[in-house]
């Protein structure tokens, strides 16, 4: 399963709302709709149930590796944030609401108070750089500590292929490998202006030495701390103010928080989206999210297939359709390539999300056949008429 784990840090404060509303709702509510101070004796474990785990998991690996980003109050008060997280899986503990919103309050002000320097860390991050972290994390969150090691060390290759190619744009860059781009850079460095601080040549140097170990059959073994350290160095280098030079990319202005507020968009459509939007992401994980002004949308990578708009009680989707007939989703008019969906209540996902794989077929299908799948693009409707109208 793919998880956008630097995104959910961006959000880590609505990630902590949406769950803290999500528990109360179905474990401190009764039949009326009141809020109870105690569990039921049939909800005693209820810390253990598929619904608590989904989002209480995302929430606890977010936790176990905030101390990496180079966030000093993260990492001084790791310890605590982590004994937090702990009594959220202690059932005697959070029996009564009080206590577990105690707690999930708790976590949430330690994140809260740097949200600032997290936005201005990650913005100094490229699309392609959060791909490869993302998967680096989760690797390492996981256990595949060489694969975690491969990945965080080809997002510092990529920073510094982008940092060599925008001084000394020359095509044979591509083709070599970080120990050679160390070599090139090292070698001619009155020809690069120096970009790399002297400071990071050595972190270059043991970081290309643990990829070689990663990738090729050595002896050598990669454990826990070995892969901790490399994690470390990744985040020290990408985030150095120095070596920012941005590929292609601006800094995102918009998140989660601010579409939730722009539609002032209710907790129940804010946890209906929550779910969406993990259901999407784990169709394929190429797929990628950007958050623009009015929507969300998501692409194939190549393409966006997607576009999602917040209303206060609904989901408003427009997804691709290659003028295919799909269940549950509407024609749009004078966009024929494209359907709409409304999403009120969660009876609506199965059916949507079964939608949205198949808008994500016929887009991968619709590239490869070099098709046109803009918005405004021709149908062979239109397509028909624009020569009939030109007498042909």
């Amino acid at each position: 399963m793919k998880e956008d784990y630097l995104q959910y840090l961006l959000d880590f404060e609505t990630l902590c709302s949406v769950f803290k509303e999500i528990v109360i709702k179905t474990y401190f509510t009764d039949s009326t709709g009141s809020q109870r101070d105690e569990i039921d004796e049939d909800d005693l474990y209820f810390c253990f149930t598929p619904v608590y785990r989904q989002q209480f998991e995302i929430i606890k690996r977010i936790v176990e590796i905030c101390d990496i980003f180079g966030i000093k109050n993260l990492e001084k008060y790791k310890n605590p944030i982590m004994s937090y997280v702990f009594l959220l899986e202690e059932p005697q503990t959070i029996q009564n609401r009080e206590a577990f919103e105690q707690c999930v309050n708790k976590i949430i002000n330690y994140f809260s108070t740097e949200k600032k320097e997290i936005e201005d860390k990650f913005g100094l991050l490229n699309t392609e750089e959060i791909k490869r972290l993302n998967e680096a994390i989760h690797c390492f969150l996981e256990g595949c500590y060489y694969s975690s090691v491969a990945m965080s060390v080809s997002a510092i290759e990529f920073r510094l292929f982008s940092l060599m190619m925008s001084i000394c744009p020359d095509p044979k860059l591509e083709e070599l490998t970080l120990g050679q781009l160390i070599r090139e850079y090292l070698n001619n460095k009155q020809i690069y202006g120096s970009v790399i601080p002297k400071k990071h040549e050595p972190l270059l140097e043991h970081c290309n030495t643990y990829r070689i170990f990663s990738v090729h059959p050595k002896k050598e073994k990669i454990n826990k701390p070995i892969a901790s350290s490399i994690l470390n160095m990744t985040f020290l280098f990408l985030l150095d103010k120095k070596l920012v030079k941005k590929v292609k990319e601006e800094k995102a202005e918009y998140d989660l928080e601010y579409h939730f507020k722009r539609r002032k968009t209710s907790k129940k459509t804010q946890e209906l989206y929550m779910e969406l939007d993990r259901e999407i992401r784990n169709i394929d994980e190429s797929i990628w999210v950007k958050y623009a002004k009015t929507a969300i949308t998501y692409y194939s990578p190549e393409r966006v297939f997607v576009f999602l708009h917040f209303r206060k009680n609904l989901l408003a989707l427009r997804i691709f359709t290659d003028q295919e007939a799909i269940e549950g989703v509407q024609n749009i008019r004078d966009h024929e390539n494209w359907g709409r969906v409304s999403i009120r209540s969660r009876n609506q996902l199965v059916q949507t999300i079964s939608a949205i794989k198949r808008s994500f077929e016929l887009m991968k299908e619709a590239i490869k056949n070099n098709k046109n799948t803009g918005w405004y693009a021709l149908t062979p409707k239109d397509k028909l008429a624009e020569h009939i109208d030109n007498g042909m």
